[in-house]
């Protein structure tokens, strides 16, 4: 219902405010550092070997699945030309992090159950520096560096009795 609704507005205007923030992507197209390699091995050798093979240090699923979501919108739409692929993995990104600080408003207004410090969470997380040059979270866009606040976020809500993720929550 409205839960729902507000949680992909919220998504939406993430999106758009690291658009906003960040054009660069849109404007000059490009695959970033592992990403372009991960692209690569999935693209020649499958998911499965990417998944294995992707960094042998440490797993890096998430990932692997976001560039595999990529490339298949893509080739659904684009077919064989990966000439838009860098556009798609642009828009998983920043989908992702519009999705972490969803994550974010979430948790907040869970514990608080006000809607201002929530939203202020929300935007917050969206314009976080994360180095010297002002380097943004929608200006990185290799995602994986978020995959362990994602799940503390997660781990978090489900601590909440009886609240499930996927199953919204009222706003109220």
């Amino acid at each position: 219902g409205n839960e729902l609704l507000i949680s992909f507005l919220l998504i939406f205007l993430g999106i758009i405010f690291q658009i906003i923030r960040n054009p660069f992507p849109l404007i000059e197209p490009f695959l970033y550092a592992e990403d372009a390699g991960w692209t690569v091995m999935i693209l020649n050798y499958g998911l499965g070997f990417a998944l294995e093979n992707g960094r042998p240090e440490y797993p890096i699923h998430l990932p692997i699945y976001l560039n595999y979501i990529a490339i298949s919108l893509n080739t659904f739409l684009h077919g064989d030309n990966v000439k838009f692929l860098p556009l798609f993995s642009a828009f998983m990104a920043y989908g992702f992090y519009a999705f972490n600080a969803l994550l974010t408003f979430k948790v907040v207004y869970l514990a608080t159950k006000q809607k201002i410090p929530a939203f202020l969470s929300f935007i917050s997380f969206l314009a976080i520096p994360l180095a010297e040059n002002n380097t943004t979270i929608g200006l990185n866009l290799q995602w994986g560096h978020l995959v362990m606040y994602t799940a503390t976020l997660y781990l978090l809500i489900r601590s909440y009795k009886g609240f499930n993720l996927f199953d919204g929550f009222s706003y109220s």
